[in-house]
């Protein structure tokens, strides 16, 4: 629903008010409509319930984590390939870390590589022995840019100042590395000339292998006609996941502008590849030369597609043996810890949670959790859009949503009225710094008497007439004099 500007400027004109005004007054109109549509069409709640379900939604609890690693069982465990074979049948199509317990062993899609690097310090190099750099040549481009930025006058006698120097130099290179990346294109793409093209990408003939230009051949003729001592080319060891290119030194990083403003790296090429079922918008497939990349630092590469895998499910068994060893191991060993679960809630509240992490070789780690995240809510209820969960991440675990709903659901019921004094062993065990300070009062506030703070002011609503401090901050106030 809108108003157009014209019907806006009568309003204005009959009521004397201005067509700002109209137009504001009708987003408020719309916006109260939308608003009584929505409560409407949804369940009644009284406060006392909107009350408890905002809660949870915002609550935040900080709390103390101990992750128990589930390693080898106790007693040693050899898997038998039928095991092996058990596991990998349960769980070889799923994805990794989306299975029971995490388990997944699909392969992402995978694929070799071979490069071709252009250092910059080459063509540099080439130029500056080059007679484009000579006496004469400097001499004449001082005077054409004389009185530039950086640039001084030219003086009867004086030698040529190192900034001419330096600026002819980078001149003459970017206008080589342009030249060179023409021209090693060209001699790329001369051997596949005339050949169709469908969805985007080359049909290749069967003996093209022995057709295209080798990245040596291209070396060669580099380092011949252009005059450039390039290093040999390079290839990844076998086939490697496509998230995996970025960490290749140097190519890893690189990217070419050719489609387009925003600059495509590596891997983003790599995952339209004909063979991993992409679209043909950049036109990359095994055994053709991708487009010219460049680095940061200005050097240049020429790669090649040598070999794929798509994703799939592991062939068999001995793809993936150590990784299917490892897990039915730590399945033995977590079954047997939650065979303990009881004594190991009974040593936190007796011993506390430092000595059981010492006992399990681990340590325990602060954590904040919350269902969402309440300093996004106004903006995201205004524009009537899907707020967003806040990170639900379990130090130890991972993402992990259902341990934090139990956390904040088990928070949410205990009786946070009183003091911190008053709870239980048992429960004081569930409490959490933050839940403490704020119902706890002073009493709370002494238990964490000594720990260094920074600031006990609530910042700027201090100022306002009636405040009054919260029992810890009066308490923090009071220890800061």
């Amino acid at each position: 629903i809108c108003i157009c500007i014209c019907i806006a400027t009568d309003i204005s004109r009959s009521l004397g008010v201005s067509p700002t005004t109209v137009l504001q007054t009708y987003t408020n109109y719309i916006g109260i409509v939308n608003y009584l549509g929505h409560l409407s069409a949804s369940a009644p709640l009284s406060d006392r319930r909107l009350r408890l379900n905002g809660r949870k939604l915002f609550d935040t609890i900080a709390a103390q984590v101990v992750s128990i690693k589930a390693d080898t069982p106790e007693g040693g465990l050899v898997p038998d390939e039928e095991q092996l074979q058990a596991q990998l049948d349960a769980y070889g199509d799923i994805e990794p870390g989306t299975g029971e317990h995490g388990f997944g062993y699909r392969l992402p899609d995978r694929l070799a590589i071979e490069w071709l690097v252009i250092p910059d310090s080459a063509i540099r190099q080439s130029i500056e022995s080059s007679e484009s750099m000579n006496d004469i040549e400097l001499l004449k481009y001082w005077r054409r840019n004389e009185g530039d930025k950086g640039i001084p006058e030219v003086k009867a006698g004086a030698e040529v100042p190192d900034a001419v120097h330096a600026r002819l130099l980078d001149e003459l290179t970017d206008e080589r590395r342009e030249e060179i990346s023409r021209k090693a294109g060209d001699e790329l793409r001369s051997p596949r000339r005339g050949f169709k093209e469908s969805g985007g990408y080359i049909v290749l003939p069967e003996d093209w292998g022995t057709q295209r230009l080798s990245l040596e051949d291209l070396r060669q003729w580099m380092q011949t006609e252009q005059g450039l001592e390039l290093p040999e080319a390079e290839r990844t060891e076998g086939v490697v996941p496509l998230d995996e290119l970025r960490l290749i030194e140097g190519i890893g990083l690189a990217s070419t502008d050719k489609y387009g403003q925003r600059p495509i790296n590596l891997p983003s090429l790599a995952a339209e590849a004909k063979e991993f079922e992409g679209n043909g918008l950049y036109p990359i497939q095994e055994g053709v030369a991708g487009p010219l990349l460049k680095d940061r630092e200005n050097n240049l590469y020429v790669f090649r597609v040598v070999e794929t895998d798509a994703a799939r499910s592991p062939a068999d068994v001995d793809e993936i043996r150590e990784e299917l060893s490892t897990d039915v191991q730590r399945l033995a060993h977590y079954r047997q810890l939650v065979q303990t679960i009881d004594d190991v809630r009974t040593r936190a509240r007796t011993d506390g949670l430092e000595s059981l992490a010492d006992t399990n070789e681990t340590s325990v780690r602060g954590a904040s959790f919350q269902q969402y995240d309440p300093r996004f809510a106004q903006f995201f209820l205004q524009n009537q859009g899907s707020m967003p969960r806040a990170s639900q991440i379990v130090p130890g675990l991972g993402e992990d949503g259902e341990v934090v709903t139990t956390v904040l659901d088990r928070a949410s019921s205990m009786d946070q009225d009183g003091s911190f004094a008053e709870l239980s062993l048992e429960e004081r065990i569930d409490v959490v710094a933050s839940e403490v300070a704020e119902f706890g009062g002073s009493p709370a506030g002494s238990y964490y008497d000594g720990a260094w703070i920074l600031d006990g002011s609530a910042t700027g609503s201090h100022r306002r007439d009636g405040f009054e401090y919260r029992p810890f901050d009066d308490l923090c106030n009071r220890e800061l004099g």
